[in-house]
């Protein structure tokens, strides 16, 4: 069979390593029921990569440690078994870490054995000057249109261009900027995606898009087709969904650097040692780092879903827990690391600081979890949109942007673009 492979980064988390291996076995699907199959852990220059191929049944093995699990075990079996394999790897670096996968007895067995050849040299897609940019259009399409006056801007047949043109010059300073080789938009596409019908009332004090805004949604749709850049959107998920998919992807393709442009602090939980998100903040724009979020709220990326677990969200009418502000939420992730462990430890509350929020996480549990789940962004949705890296590899040329820039009218733009020729 062809290797299948994901690539984590280096000094991993045990929940990072965990979805690098649940991203493994939900490939395993069309594999023979009655085979063995091996993942075997490599290095690729400083990276480990999960290999999945056939085991070799006369394979010498020198396992020193081992525990196996069923496929069904809980994510928290998952990492206390690699917690302990990990620590007794990191300090044998003569050892690798090795998972078996046994269809036919349905577990997942987790080893160490001694190294038995060198790492092979794969990189996929190895090209040291490939990163990707990806857009959340709505977001900067919309900031624009509300940030300016709608009828200061129009073509001459009455097209609104107000959100247009912000968009397009902040796309263009971004292109010139960070010299992206892959660049790809996402959209939201109706509100009827799944969030919708986990829970009703989400979004739903959002107001009906305003015809003018909706107008420059296409204008703006069309510019990006005639100047041949990629854009995905599925009216089953929102535009997070589509830039958390795609992150992850070429996270896990190229090993290389991903910019995230968008306003949104509920793409924080994206950011990654990669993946960086993009604000404007008046005239400049901003970095969020993983160290930029840690500094600014003291929580991890990948805490921050928890985070709003707890907060909710107004914007998105996320209920949250009632009576739990910035004040408590934050510190309660900080100690208590995720909600899934909060709840287990909520007795422990009485003796602490937090006694007078047990009550309040108590008859909100079920509210809590369902907060997490619609804050949560799916990373895994290639299955409703096609994406295609080389359809997002940047080909746009100088005289199509000018063609579409003055199709548009947006000659100051155009006059920008040949003084930076």
């Amino acid at each position: 069979m062809d290797h299948l492979f994901v690539v984590f980064p280096a000094h991993c988390t045990y929940k990072s390593a965990v979805c690098c291996i649940k991203s493994l076995l939900s490939k395993t699907h069309h594999l023979e029921d009655t085979a063995v199959y091996e993942i075997n852990l490599e290095m690729i220059s400083d990276m480990p990569k999960l290999v999945l191929s056939r085991s070799e049944k006369n394979s010498e093995s020198y396992d020193v440690a081992s525990h196996e699990l069923p496929l069904s075990a809980s994510a928290k079996a998952y990492r206390d078994s690699i917690q302990k394999l990990l620590g007794w790897v990191s300090a044998n670096p003569t050892y690798e870490l090795r998972f078996h996968i046994n269809q036919m007895e349905n577990a997942i067995s987790f080893s160490t054995a001694k190294r038995q050849r060198q790492p092979q040299n794969v990189t996929p897609m190895k090209n040291r000057n490939e990163r990707l940019i990806l857009v959340d259009g709505s977001n900067i399409l919309t900031t624009g249109y509300y940030a300016t006056n709608s009828n200061a801007m129009q073509t001459v047949d009455g097209r609104p261009t107000n959100g247009v043109y912000i968009f397009v010059k902040r796309l263009i300073e971004l292109l010139q900027r960070s010299k992206p080789s892959h660049v790809a938009v996402a959209w939201d596409e109706g509100r009827d995606t799944f969030r919708k019908r986990m829970y009703h009332d989400y979004k739903a004090q959002r107001k009906a898009t305003e015809p003018q805004l909706k107008e420059q949604f296409s204008i703006t749709q069309d510019f990006l087709t005639q100047i041949g850049i990629a854009q995905y959107s599925n009216p089953e998920i929102e535009a997070d969904d589509v830039i958390g998919t795609l992150a992850r992807m070429w996270e896990e393709r190229t090993k290389q650097d991903c910019y995230i442009i968008s306003n949104d602090k509920d793409l924080y939980q994206l950011v990654s040692g990669q993946t960086t998100q993009i604000v404007r903040k008046k005239n400049n724009y901003e970095s969020i780092t993983s160290d930029t979020i840690i500094q600014q709220h003291g929580v991890r990326p990948d805490q921050w879903a928890d985070v709003k677990a707890l907060l909710g969200d107004s914007s998105d009418n996320i209920p949250g827990v009632k009576g739990v502000g910035d004040k408590a939420a934050y510190p309660l992730i900080q100690n208590y690391e995720t909600l899934d462990n909060l709840y287990k430890v909520l007795e422990e509350l009485e003796q602490t600081d937090f006694k007078r929020y047990k009550k309040k996480l108590q008859e909100h549990r079920d509210t809590a979890f369902l907060s997490r789940d619609l804050a949560l962004i799916e990373k895994y949705s290639e299955e409703l949109f096609t994406p295609d890296f080389n359809e997002m590899k940047l080909q746009v040329t100088t005289n199509r942007l000018i063609e579409s820039l003055e199709l548009l009218q947006f000659y100051s733009i155009v006059k920008g673009l040949k003084q930076h020729a």
